[in-house]
């Protein structure tokens, strides 16, 4: 599908990625079709970038899956289930609706593309990245939005680019992405220990998104939810 072709198809998905960097996750992917393992997407929202991942998989007959995972922060759930159906593409995406920590429990598919859909903080990007990079192949693709953000240029720079494991380092000004090198050592018990603080983190930002919608703050104001977020932030 030519560039021109594919936004006009991707516009009429509602979304926060700009069809540019639609364009260019599809052509990421589309250009790791020698590899033969799945695709994760962290932060799926209404399924635009879901969409895109998936059209590159329909278009080079990959026997890959779209992991989509989100956590339904703005209750658009609904959208984006709408959207898969609407364009056919149940058989290649595969939605997962809880915390990025709890679906990481128990994984055993190998990836070879993991692009995490950033709200520009250190902390989840640094915790996904932890998380997930361990299945990722060699060869694989890790990308980020918000490379403009200054806490995910550090996140990139600390984990990413200062690391012998990747190489082939690329910054858009929206996207930052790099391929792996070689595997990684697999630390469990750090593992665990993010995936406690990380799911409490993620249920709490769940229950401030809710009572901030509703208005309803009962005797726990907005302040309080911010701090208890930030001490865990502080934990790791």
């Amino acid at each position: 599908m030519d560039k021109e072709t594919f936004k006009t198809f991707v516009r009429k998905i509602d979304g926060l990625c700009y069809e540019e960097i639609c364009f260019l996750l599809y052509s990421l992917v589309k250009s790791l079709s020698h590899i033969y393992a799945d695709i994760l997407e962290i932060g799926a929202y209404k399924g635009r970038v879901s969409v895109s991942l998936a059209l590159a998989v329909k278009e080079n007959n990959m026997q890959a899956k779209v992991f989509s995972l989100d956590i339904n922060y703005f209750n658009t759930k609904k959208e984006f289930i709408n959207n898969i159906e609407r364009f056919n593409l149940e058989d290649v995406i595969i939605p997962i609706f809880k915390p990025s920590s709890l679906a990481s429990i128990g994984w055993r598919r190998p990836l070879k593309f993991i692009f995490i859909d950033t709200d520009g903080n250190y902390f989840s990007a640094k915790c996904d990245f932890i998380l997930w990079e361990r299945f990722l192949l060699k060869g694989g693709i890790i990308a980020l939005s918000c490379a403009d953000s200054p806490p995910i240029k550090r996140f990139f720079n600390e984990y990413i680019k200062r690391s012998d494991r990747f190489n082939k380092f690329k910054d858009t000004g929206a996207i930052i992405f790099a391929y792996k090198e070689k595997e990684s050592a697999v630390y469990f018990l750090k593992i665990f220990y993010i995936i406690i603080t990380y799911t409490i983190y993620s249920l709490l930002k769940i229950i401030y998104y809710q009572l901030r919608d509703k208005r309803v703050f009962c005797f726990l104001k907005s302040s309080l939810f911010r701090k208890i977020i930030n001490l865990l932030k502080k934990l790791l």
